[in-house]
């Protein structure tokens, strides 16, 4: 293989490709980088068995060659590299880079010793326009359980169902459903059902969110695969395995209390009173938030060993009684730091009932969290 490209596209390409490099494996291949060289098309790819990542890198081929290298040092070394060409040249197991006065030779393994690169023989395919895909992501994945007991929580739901399109996650204590729209090239995909682990599904989302091409994603079942491809990028993921929860039964239909709040107002209190929540003994960040149908909300903790906090602020409540809840102040935390809102709606029907919290701006989405039940 002998080629030529730039020290930024080969950059940018080596740090896409590495979101899939394994870095605990016992197979050293899986820490390679695939280069691929073939009819003029330069290849980088990556794959940990469970993702592959596969980039094309604008270059000048030369001569056509594959093979597998380090892809921590590689990328090391490139990264250090000033801006300009850089030529790669490969011969028996070894590889050059040079760029000026700079060049390094990378001990290089056979391309058969590398696993395949999965691709879909069939399969059905969804169009997915990038900003509000990389949204519906960022807005759901961070409810996914990130223990291994129920390994169908840690991932996250895209269902089609009629002409719904379903983006969701939960972890059995709090839940966000997105629903993205789908436009005319989508309306003869049949329904379907995907579990896809929520860290990388938020790495394609983030990967993709600033094109303007649309992600091809295809899928099948019987191969257990989604493949996303986009601006030269393609990456397959490993579905997971087991059955996502019914959510749709926990979603109350009627509330007693609903409460109209400026975000930030009550992101500064949940964010003051969480100094004294994160300090509880129990170690369950627990904060209480009551509504007064006068029109205030009360937002306070406390603690045994360092004190307590209050702080009040003034909401429009609709109901006929006070509601006081108590809630795990991480669970709050993470959804004001992943759902950006100037106003939220707030649902309760007290403390054995789901709290919804729903973004004023984002009529297609909704937040669920379950209250801690206090010992009386």
């Amino acid at each position: 293989m002998k080629l030529k490209c730039t020290q930024e596209n080969l950059s940018k390409g080596l740090a896409v490709a590495s979101k899939a490099v394994s870095v605990k494996s016992t197979l050293p291949v899986l820490g390679n980088f695939l280069l691929t060289a073939k009819t003029g098309v330069f290849k980088i790819s990556a794959s940990n068995l469970e993702t592959s990542i596969s980039v094309v890198v604008n270059a000048s081929v030369e001569q056509d060659g594959e093979f597998s290298v380090p892809a921590r040092i590689l990328s090391d070394f490139v990264s250090g590299l000033p801006l300009g060409v850089v030529e790669m040249v490969h011969e028996k197991n070894s590889m050059k880079v040079s760029n000026g006065g700079s060049s390094a030779e990378f001990n290089c393994m056979s391309a058969e010793d590398f696993p395949p690169i999965p691709i879909p023989k069939s399969g059905n395919k969804l169009f997915l326009n990038p900003r509000e895909f990389n949204q519906a992501v960022l807005s759901t994945f961070f409810c996914a359980s990130v223990g291994d007991s129920r390994p169908a929580l840690t991932g996250v739901l895209l269902k089609k169902e009629g002409a719904d399109f379903v983006v969701a996650a939960t972890d059995g204590f709090r839940l966000s459903e997105f629903k993205p729209s789908l436009d005319e090239l989508n309306a003869d995909v049949a329904d379907f059902s995907l579990l896809i682990p929520a860290k990388m599904l938020a790495e394609v989302s983030r990967m993709f969110s600033a094109r303007e091409e649309a992600i091809t994603l295809t899928f099948s079942d019987s191969e257990n695969l989604a493949v996303f491809e986009c601006a030269q990028t393609t990456v397959s993921l490993r579905l997971l395995d087991g059955e996502f929860p019914d959510y749709k039964r926990i979603i109350p239909t009627a509330h007693i209390l609903t409460a109209h709040s400026k975000t930030e107002e009550l992101v500064s209190a949940v964010k003051l009173t969480n100094v004294f929540a994160k300090e509880s003994k129990e170690g369950n960040n627990l904060l209480k938030i009551e509504f007064k149908t006068k029109g205030e909300c009360l937002v306070s903790s406390s603690s045994e060993q360092s004190g307590q906090s209050l702080t009040k602020i003034a909401m429009a409540i609709e109901g006929d009684n006070d509601v006081a809840l108590s809630f795990n102040s991480k669970y709050l935390l993470d959804f004001f730091n992943n759902v950006k809102s100037e106003e939220l709606a707030i649902f309760t029907n007290g403390e054995q009932s789901p709290c919804v919290f729903k973004p004023i701006e984002m009529a297609n989405f909704l937040h669920l969290v379950m209250p801690v039940k206090l010992n009386s």
